[in-house]
């Protein structure tokens, strides 16, 4: 019984980590709370009650910024990087969808 708990416990466990962090690329340098975010691999990491979190993108073992989002558990057909067309050089990062969810920015 203990084995089974454990075993139960372990793959929750898992489950939420895997849940809360994901990989991006960005194929051209956007914006994102008057950051500059180069072209390059993220790992974004969230963490917060239900919808509203506050995510962290990384870059390697640096962390770039921590910025709130909404968070929405649903099915995309596909995986997008929306962005915003601003008077700048770089467009500004609105939302990142994966195929089980999104992340929305403020």
């Amino acid at each position: 019984m203990k084995l089974k708990a454990l075993l139960l416990l372990l793959s929750v466990c898992s489950e939420l980590s895997t849940r809360n962090t994901k990989n991006v690329t960005l194929w051209e340098p956007v914006t994102l709370a008057g950051i500059a975010l180069e072209k390059g691999e993220y790992r974004l990491e969230w963490e917060g009650p239900e919808t509203q979190v506050q995510v962290t993108f990384w870059r390697g073992n640096e962390k770039v910024i921590t910025v709130p989002s909404t968070f929405h558990k649903v099915h995309h057909p596909y995986e997008a990087i929306t962005v915003l067309p601003e008077a700048s050089e770089m467009d500004a990062l609105i939302e990142i969808d994966w195929k089980e969810c999104d992340l929305r920015f403020k």
